[in-house]
């Protein structure tokens, strides 16, 4: 991959339209499944070290010592300016370049959500990295999103600042729960009852998210919080799932 078509690929991923950003996503997946293949995918947790035996194997097969290459302390490590000796070597190089790409790019485009959304497809491999984003950044709709691929992917490393999102009522809340929920969390439910209890009446996606949520974990409302629900200036769609509660499938 030539320097222009790298910089074309960071242009889409950095921009406000989430068409050009999931063009710029499936570009990076193709390529870099090409490249590792199944190594994307492997069992979590990691071994005794603390990463992934992809991860030891493709920095044994580029003879790099410093994991940081790989952990993105600094984002603007670029493992293609370490010189490459195999045609093998330089194809890994180059898709490790395209998964720090993507992960800079959760961490720094204006709305990230749409690379969240691919993320997971480049597999077990990116954990450490998104590991490393969640200790480091203060974005905080990056965190969250970072930790939601993470849970996705089986890692736990994301679970307390998604149940402190779940308190604040913040961005990605109601996702958040739900899928802390469908993981059978359930201790979140604690997090999701708290942030019934404080919440403004008006929020009514939200609240059917976080009643969804409790249903999938089997948790039935508490009456303060049933009356609460239920007072005249509730949203009309809260009232009737209430009213009417569905046989919601918990997966």
């Amino acid at each position: 991959m030539e320097d222009t078509e790298l910089a074309l690929l960071v242009e889409g991923l950095n921009n406000d339209s989430p068409k050009k950003q999931m063009e710029a996503m499936n570009t990076i997946i193709n390529t870099v499944d090409q490249v590792l293949g199944r190594n994307l995918w492997l069992d979590y947790p990691f071994n005794s070290h603390g990463f992934a035996s992809v991860y030891e194997k493709v920095m044994l097969t580029l003879k790099i010592d410093d994991r940081s290459q790989f952990e993105l302390v600094d984002f603007n490590t670029d493992p293609m300016h370490t010189e490459a000796s195999s045609t093998e070597e330089t194809s890994i190089k180059k898709s490790l370049v395209l998964i720090t790409q993507a992960i800079q790019a959760l961490a720094k485009a204006p709305d990230p959500y749409f690379i969240a959304e691919r993320l997971p497809a480049l597999g077990s491999i990116i954990i450490p990295p998104l590991e490393k984003l969640i200790e480091t950044t203060e974005r905080i709709d990056s965190k969250t999103l970072a930790a939601l691929v993470l849970l996705q992917l089986g890692s736990d490393k994301g679970v307390a600042w998604l149940k402190h999102i779940i308190d604040i009522g913040g961005h990605y809340s109601s996702l958040a729960a739900n899928s802390l929920a469908t993981k059978g969390f359930q201790e979140v439910g604690d997090n999701i009852l708290n942030y019934l209890r404080k919440c403004d009446l008006q929020e009514g996606d939200k609240l059917i998210a976080m009643i969804t949520a409790l249903e999938k974990l089997d948790i039935p409302l508490p009456e303060d919080i049933h009356q609460k629900l239920n007072l005249p200036e509730a949203p009309l769609g809260v009232q009737l799932i209430l009213a009417h509660p569905l046989q919601r499938a918990k997966f």
